[in-house]
């Protein structure tokens, strides 16, 4: 068990005080907001400043604990590893027991290791809860491979709304078998490895205000289906890119169920599902597709048929955007579809494509959404990193026939990053 100091020093910080000091004359609420983007340890020097700052530290509604932080990095120059992070929980211990209890957390970002029987990290999780903490942000880097359950506590916080969760590696996580998270509306996982398709079914379905899901480089360990069904979720998130092998994220083999008809905003990123069935989502208008074709997980036989169930299942999207990883798959026999989809047809709007090599099943693709797309009005090919010829395939896009005739065409350098873009 961490020893807690009795008498902690502070470093001083020498100054110069005017006689009107106007930020320390700030409402406290104000000073909690201006300082809340600091290190907790940051913020602790500062009470330094001034006889009105001294206290401030005792009732900050946001705490940020980061075992990186430069006293700690400093320190692991000349100490251990296990020396430092000893130090960095004592660190963390006083100060959760020396603020006062009364005021709530607002928010906790907390970066830390942990051993294989070290459980100081439930043990803070326990004083959060009791101290109603809203949006909790863990990241954590174990030294073991034991399966994490989260604490009863945290499952059945009624005040928590936000959660993060972050591992260094992946890790096993059990879910409890029953409901939780009463007012969670924000849940983020990264590197999580889900066990069982069951719990994680009746895990998402038994939060009634779950509005944002964010699941990147999750392993579901041997899914035979993945289903997400809520009726408040409004943005999903699923994000698999380089996630593969014989343990990888077993979707391969699994098929993706997605049943919420509150759904605004989807992304999926990574390699094609076995299969993919969208139910009742008629509020969906943010699309993004980051498909990563790899020869080992599909044959174009397979996608194909696989890509064009999903266009059609989409009914009123107004921003689509795709892009396919790593072409090696040879997915250049791409055939337009036999019929018109009627999301292009009477919704899109905005169209971004990523990755474009200017290859001809490209080009067909291109020239089935211009073709198609009545109420299209912009178009936007971002091109890969290694294009050449980009100079001499342009004017070729521009003669393609185009139905709408306010669609404006944009050809913009490579772009790293995808995210969703609002009306």
């Amino acid at each position: 068990m961490a020893i807690i100091p009795e008498n902690p020093k502070i470093p001083r910080i020498t100054y110069s005080e005017e006689d009107n000091d106007r930020i320390s004359n700030l409402p406290i609420p104000i000073l909690h907001h201006i300082l809340s983007s600091l290190d907790t340890l940051d913020v602790i020097r500062l009470s330094a400043v001034s006889r009105q700052w001294r206290y401030l530290w005792l009732s900050m509604p946001c705490l940020y604990f980061d075992i990186f932080h430069k006293v700690w990095s400093d320190k692991m120059k000349t100490l251990s590893l296990l020396a430092v992070n000893d130090q960095f929980k004592d660190f963390v211990n006083w100060v959760l027991m020396s603020q006062n209890r009364s005021v709530n957390i607002k928010k906790i970002w907390l970066n830390c290791l942990n051993s294989d029987d070290d459980y100081t990290i439930y043990r803070w999780i326990n004083v959060m809860t009791r101290r109603n903490v809203e949006d909790l942000n863990l990241v954590i880097f174990l030294g073991t491979e034991i399966p994490i359950e989260l604490p009863h506590c945290l499952i059945t916080c009624e005040s928590l709304i936000s959660l993060k969760i972050c591992f260094g590696r992946h890790t096993v996580v059990k879910l409890p078998p029953y409901g939780g998270f009463r007012r969670l509306k924000y849940l983020f996982l990264l590197n999580v490895e889900l066990p069982n398709y069951i719990s994680f079914r009746i895990f998402i379905s038994s939060c009634p205000f779950l509005e944002n899901l964010n699941l990147h480089a999750i392993k579901f360990r041997d899914f035979k289906t993945l289903e997400i069904s809520s009726t408040s979720l409004k943005k999903l998130v699923i994000d698999n890119n380089g996630i593969s092998g014989a343990n990888g994220d077993g979707l391969k083999n699994c098929e993706l169920r997605i049943a919420c008809p509150s759904l605004s905003s989807f992304s999926f990123i990574g390699p094609l599902p076995r299969d993919f069935t969208l139910q009742d989502i008629k509020s969906l208008w943010n699309v993004f597709f980051g498909i990563e074709c790899l020869a080992q997980h599909a044959t174009v036989e397979e996608c194909h048929p696989l890509i064009c169930k999903i266009f059609k299942g989409l009914c009123n999207i107004k921003v689509l955007k795709l892009s396919v990883h790593n072409w090696e798959c040879e997915i250049s026999k791409w055939e337009a579809p036999d019929q018109a989809i009627p999301c292009l047809t009477y919704h899109v709007k905005v169209v971004e494509l990523f990755e474009v090599n200017g290859r001809q099943n490209e080009l067909e693709l291109v020239r089935f959404l211009l073709k198609h797309g009545q109420v299209l009005q912009k178009m936007s090919i971002n091109w890969a990193i290694d294009i050449k010829d980009a100079e001499e395939i342009i004017p070729e896009i521009m003669n393609f026939p185009k139905t709408s005739s306010e669609v404006a065409l944009k050809f913009l350098v490579p772009k790293f990053q995808f995210e969703f873009s609002e009306l």
